[in-house]
């Protein structure tokens, strides 16, 4: 019932949002940049008229005339006028930042609150688990969201993640993968050096040294892209198995929080942008 409920939400806010950027972003462009449209009418008409002018009717040259006059006037005035002030200029970069932040803070809570909800169909949402949200940026991962009853294992490790190493870059290429690792430590120090190329010290800063994990990946059903990656990971080298990987693509919590990131990747620049800033 989670899943159905948050469905609808996430789709409408999320398609809302990016309707009311771009109509926000159309009524900028047009109050800030007329005067050029003006300028590049006049262009257009000057060449027009220099091109079609032997075989135009008597009427032609004089109304062409005065379009390119009160265009090319009007657009050049309307530049000097329209050129902002550092005050303008310094107001307008606060409220996209402002606008960043929102937008932030709107998918951030949303892809909480659907991950959340995948633990909770899963009997997992406990302090021996946890749950991330991956997409890729560049020659790296970046990590969206991490969520977990257990608040030391819920802190953001590494700001990105090297593309061709972890249960990750698996996930990401093949679309399923599930692992699990020894249980001694040092074993399991040994393993991910030797197994999967991790320095000592990378490994050792792990802000959760996980026994088990499994992946499961987004894509867009028209494209057949990946654009996001989900992983979940326990302290016992059992808990995530065969069976699991099955519960989770079978999951009607899975399917929603798919639904919503393969219909919000036009938030996912800013999403980079706005961890950048500390958003």
């Amino acid at each position: 019932m989670l899943g159905g409920i948050i469905t609808t939400d996430a789709v409408e806010a999320s398609e809302g949002s990016v309707a009311r950027r771009r109509a926000h972003a159309f009524l900028d462009f047009l109050l800030n940049h007329w005067h050029q449209l003006a300028l590049a009418l006049a262009g257009l008409i000057g060449f027009l008229t220099a091109f079609l002018n032997d075989d135009s009717p008597d009427w032609w040259t004089p109304a062409m005339f005065w379009s390119y006059l009160v265009l090319g006037i009007s657009g050049g005035l309307g530049g000097l006028l329209r050129k902002p002030t550092y005050a303008e200029q310094a107001a307008t970069i606060t409220r996209l930042e402002n606008d960043l932040g929102e937008q932030t803070a709107l998918f951030r809570g949303m892809l909480d609150s659907l991950m959340t909800g995948l633990l909770y169909e899963l009997d997992l949402y406990n302090t021996q688990t946890r749950i991330s949200g991956y997409i890729r940026s560049g020659d790296s991962y970046v990590l969206l969201a991490r969520i977990s009853k257990n608040s030391a294992y819920e802190k953001p490790g590494r700001p990105t993640y090297p593309i061709g190493q972890g249960l990750l870059d698996d996930v990401w290429n093949k679309g399923t993968c599930q692992r699990a690792f020894p249980a001694r430590y040092d074993y399991y120090l040994t393993h991910m050096i030797n197994k999967f190329g991790y320095d000592k010290k990378t490994v050792e800063a792990f802000t959760m040294k996980a026994r088990s994990m499994g992946g499961v990946r987004a894509y867009d059903d028209t494209t057949r892209t990946p654009v996001a990656a989900i992983v979940i990971e326990h302290e016992d080298r059992t808990t995530i198995n065969d069976a699991l990987m099955t519960r989770i693509e079978d999951a009607a919590a899975w399917r929603t929080l798919k639904t919503y990131l393969t219909t919000s990747t036009e938030l996912f620049p800013d999403i980079r942008a706005a961890r950048s800033k500390g958003f």
